[in-house]
């Protein structure tokens, strides 16, 4: 597994992955800076075809190019984490799973030699309150599994700022999630 100093949106992957919940908000960390740079990713999470009982595991993709696929890994379970101990929302088990299918579908949609794949430092962790010394682990684990992938893993100068930061309520639309609920009782926690 490489680290990269570079922002993953700018980088030299096949494959990128990045964790999300099941509202389908694109509403904070990475998430809203890929919602506003590559539409069509959010586009994929607005329609995936999964239902609440069966979303954690699985993904949803888009071409952003001819050579990069994003794809949003549904590992998260429920809005970002308050900080609490405890407070995680990041399935390990989901993520896993759902690394390993990513890595399946990749490798048997392209006929590249090797395939990289690219994350963000702290995927799972910031926003989702798990922690980075098992998701590292797991992904080295995933990598050694396969002679044609490699992991990068991307890190911004300020990356836990950004993991954590948030987005006013406004700027998320209410009506596209599984549930009905009034977001603002979530103001500045997503």
């Amino acid at each position: 597994m490489k680290r990269v100093n570079g922002d993953l949106l700018e980088g030299d992957w096949d494959v990128a992955i990045q964790i999300c919940n099941s509202y389908k908000c694109f509403g904070s960390g990475i998430a809203y800076y890929i919602k506003n740079k590559f539409p069509e990713v959010y586009q994929a999470d607005l329609d995936n075809p999964y239902t609440e009982d069966d979303i954690l595991g699985n993904f949803s993709k888009a071409s952003i190019s001819d050579e990069q696929v994003i794809y949003n890994l549904y590992a998260m379970w429920g809005l970002g984490n308050d900080g609490t101990p405890g407070g995680r929302n990041l399935t390990y088990d989901h993520f896993y799973d759902g690394v390993i299918k990513i890595v399946e579908d990749a490798r048997n949609t392209t006929d590249l030699d090797t395939i990289v794949v690219g994350l963000p430092y702290l995927a799972g962790c910031a926003r989702a309150g798990g922690s980075w010394l098992i998701v590292d682990a797991m992904l080295q684990d995933i990598e050694s599994m396969y002679d044609d992938v490699e992991f990068h893993v991307y890190e911004l100068e300020n990356a836990e700022t950004i993991a954590h930061s948030t987005i006013p309520n406004d700027l998320v639309k209410e009506d596209e999630g599984f549930f009905d609920f009034d977001m603002s009782e979530y103001d500045g926690k997503i």
